[in-house]
């Protein structure tokens, strides 16, 4: 329990002191003079860019204002039109996000597999450097060679099994039943 108090212990004191360095009156002051402040030259740029925006829609509005009003006039007198673009803008929107979906999982999938690697590898070098390379070197190769043995018996039965089947498509129909019989009888009967 004295382990998890002081991680709680610790994360409460780091928890104290980013709240006092972001809401400190050095940090507040600067925020005010060089933020907040109306001659800061963050407010001269907002205020640039709003008057910008400003002088773009005065000067755009003439142009557009036509346009949109044609426009809507269309629209209104045909809903099917603004019904089947709905339907597009929307089967348009679904395939951008199944798009996305599809890319976060193929990234989230290849991240996955590089974790993986990399925990193996450092797992691998932990084993080296706790046992020495000797001690690893002989315990893979008794690993191997269990690997080794497992594989050569899956092989023999998977060959034994390969040959029955063999013999069984050799036989015929009628040899087959008879054998079939034989071994049910071997096994006490179906």
């Amino acid at each position: 329990m004295d382990g998890g108090d002081n991680f709680v212990g610790a994360l409460i004191q780091n928890a104290n002191f980013v709240r006092e360095a972001v809401f400190s009156e050095q940090t507040l002051s600067v925020l005010n003079q060089h933020v907040l402040s109306p001659s800061s030259p963050l407010q001269t740029l907002r205020r640039q860019f709003i008057d910008l925006l400003s002088t773009v829609f005065s000067i755009m509005t003439p142009v557009i204002q036509p346009l949109l009003d044609r426009l809507n006039t269309a629209l209104t007198n045909s809903p099917d039109v603004v019904v089947l673009i709905f339907v597009v803008v929307l089967l348009f929107i679904a395939l951008q996000i199944l798009a996305w979906m599809r890319r976060m999982v193929a990234w989230v999938t290849g991240l996955m597999f590089k974790l993986i690697f990399w925990a193996c590898m450092i797992g691998v070098v932990a084993v080296v450097v706790q046992r020495g390379p000797e001690q690893t070197v002989k315990d893979l190769v008794v690993v191997v060679s269990k690997v080794a043995g497992y594989g050569a018996a899956l092989k023999d039965v998977w060959v034994s099994e390969y040959r029955r089947y063999e013999a069984q498509q050799s036989e015929g129909p009628g040899a087959r039943a008879a054998h079939e019989y034989v071994q049910a009888g071997a096994r006490g009967g179906r």
